[in-house]
């Protein structure tokens, strides 16, 4: 299922190793600008750059499927 959340950024699925979905993550905005750096099983680490160019970790849950 696609699922647009502004920007042109369109949500996506994550799967395990074993291709195992895990869900979706929830997505902020400017998220199209942001590095992804680890997905663990419920949660995905992105680095985020401010205006200063300070970087932030960011952790976006994963929402699991029903």
């Amino acid at each position: 299922m696609r699922r647009y959340i502004g920007e042109g950024i369109q949500s996506f699925d994550i799967f395990d190793e074993q291709g195992r979905l895990l869900g979706q993550p929830e997505l902020p905005a400017g998220f199209g600008s942001m590095s992804v750096r680890s997905i663990r099983e419920d949660r995905m680490y992105v680095i985020d750059t401010d205006e200063l160019g300070v970087d932030y970790v960011v952790r976006l849950e994963i929402v699991k499927p029903e």
